[in-house]
Parts: C-alpha cells; structure tokens; sequence
C-alpha cells in the first residue's frame, strides 16, 4: 500500500469514533494488513468511554474470485 491509499482515513476513524457504524473497505491482497497496522498506531485507552461501537468490515480481493474478511471493533481494541 501506498501512503495515498490512506488519505483521509485518520479524519474518517475520528469522524466516526463514539458512532454505532460498521464501514465497510475492500481493497487488493494486503489491504486488511495496512488497515489493522493503521488502527494499531494509537493507543485506545478511552474506549470504555463510548457505549456505542464502531468496526471496519475489511474484505480482501485475490485472484481467483477469492475474498477474505476481516473486522476490527472499537471495543475490542481493533485487536
């Protein structure tokens, strides 16, 4: 992944923290990796602050007609 591949992504997660919403990205073979790697750059210590809970519904494109799904949730930490 290229850095310009995540433009916006920090003011899109920041937007949407405290809001029950599940965003849904699909991209190319590794998209869930830079996803997770992006989302584990901040330290979520605040988050028993929220009661509502927001998850990014990660679906990876391979070849062969092959998906792969991955969530990562707000309450869990995006662990």
């Amino acid at each position: 992944m290229h850095m310009d591949h995540f433009i916006g992504f920090d003011r899109l997660l920041r937007v949407h923290v405290g809001r029950e919403k599940e965003i849904v990205i699909v991209g190319p073979a590794g998209i869930a990796a830079a996803v997770g790697h992006k989302l584990h750059a901040y330290r979520w210590d605040l988050v028993d602050r929220y009661a509502t809970d927001l998850a990014f519904y990660v679906i990876e494109v391979h070849a062969a007609d092959r998906l792969d799904a991955l969530r990562f949730r707000l309450k869990t930490r995006f662990a």
